[in-house]
């Protein structure tokens, strides 16, 4: 351990199967380097694996324990055929949080992702610590494959006492299955940016008799079910690449896999001159500031991008798919265009209209202005709420 929890307060043990640059964990990262949290937290993560996205969160004093062996991405999507190597770590997994006591000393253990909670489950079976698990996915087939699907279902469905869940569309997959005893608390991820503060007007560096391009932006890593295959098909379907530019923010989701390049590749197939690619950044508030239009189009009901959230916040136009999560936040024409689950050829249509249109995209800028976005210090004060209701119901 490197680090000890300050007296007096409960310990939360943030469980997470991975440090890489996923939504799920710039938002773990977030809370937990948030002055305004009260509780104290011990992070687990599996040992042998760098530091990643939780790089600075022993300075914001997080006791850190790395425990149990490495669990690759995707390994809940694995088939049936395949399920011999998943159950093998997730029961290693589990036996190393279980033996080390990291969980049983806890006042609540949050499992921050759904491998997390089928392992955190496991390890705190048969004892009385109380386990909240974090739905950042919906919690269907689809979502979290079949194999990992059943594996939820038997484990940490059961077992928990609540689960936090980052919309009301994710909690509504879960709160049908819940008994008398669960609970399900719906709270926006925190997104690192307060959305009382917007972005200044962005001058244009053209010449002043020069259109300017209109700038469309993606944020979101790069994996196949977020649909930039899709928005780069719209975008060149819509025929825009000689007044748009369109920028990809975001790094792969799993190592290893350069979808970078096959994405830039089908641009480059399709034509198209003004497609580019920046990786993951930081600074993730300074790129969506130079963008004039927002997208999002996953190939599913989208259960929360914090992407929406974040492109409210800097007050842009945003195109969402009209399933899931944005359905909570985007009104169609008010805010926001929304298109159908899956269709490019509306895609497209959005994508035109919106760099057409000027006039559109200042007032539904200035309606996203309007949105109440909720700030990172209440996010993580609702989560506190959670974690102290769960404490107060284990002592009565």
């Amino acid at each position: 351990m490197s680090g000890t929890p300050a007296a007096g307060r409960p310990v939360v043990a943030h469980v997470d199967h991975t440090t890489e640059n996923g939504g799920a964990e710039l938002a773990l990262a977030r809370m937990l380097r948030s002055g305004c949290r009260s509780w104290a937290p011990v992070l687990v993560v599996p040992a042998g694996l760098p530091k990643g996205v939780f790089t600075a969160v022993e300075d914001a004093g997080v006791a850190v324990r790395p425990l149990g062996p490495p669990q690759p991405s995707g390994a809940t999507k694995a088939s049936l055929l395949r399920a011999l190597p998943f159950v093998w770590r997730t029961m290693q997994q589990a036996l190393s949080l279980r033996r080390s006591g990291a969980l049983a000393h806890a006042d609540v253990v949050h499992a921050n992702s759904t491998l997390a909670a089928v392992y955190a489950a496991l390890a705190v079976l048969g004892s009385r610590v109380p386990l909240v698990v974090h739905l950042r996915d919906r919690i269907e087939r689809d979502a979290l494959g079949r194999l990992g699907y059943l594996a939820f279902r038997l484990t940490a469905l059961r077992r928990a006492t609540g689960f936090i869940a980052n919309s009301e569309a994710t909690a509504a997959t879960v709160r049908p299955r819940l008994s008398p005893r669960q609970f399900v608390e719906v709270i926006p991820s925190p997104i690192g940016m307060d959305g009382s503060e917007r972005a200044a007007p962005q001058r244009s560096t053209a010449p002043a008799d020069a259109p300017t391009p209109v700038r469309l932006g993606m944020v979101a890593r790069l994996d196949s079910w977020k649909g930039h295959e899709d928005v780069i098909r719209a975008y060149a379907l819509a025929g825009i690449d000689s007044r748009a530019r369109l920028t990809f923010v975001g790094g792969s989701a799993r190592a290893g896999e350069n979808m970078e390049l096959r994405l830039a590749t089908l641009a480059q197939e399709l034509g198209l001159r003004h497609v580019t690619f920046v990786g993951h950044r930081d600074d993730v508030r300074e790129q969506i500031d130079t963008f004039d239009v927002c997208v999002q189009f996953s190939r599913r009901p989208e259960p929360m991008g914090q992407n929406v959230l974040q492109y409210l916040a800097r007050g842009k136009p945003v195109i969402a798919v009209a399933a899931g999560g944005p359905l909570e936040w985007i009104v169609d024409g008010e805010n926001g265009v929304l298109v159908p689950l899956n269709d490019i050829e509306k895609l497209a249509e959005a994508m035109t209209r919106l760099v057409d249109d000027s006039s559109l995209r200042a007032r539904l800028g200035a309606a996203a202005r309007a949105v109440r976005v909720l700030d990172d210090c209440t996010i993580v004060r609702r989560h506190a709420a959670v974690f102290d209701r769960v404490v107060t119901a284990r002592a009565s």
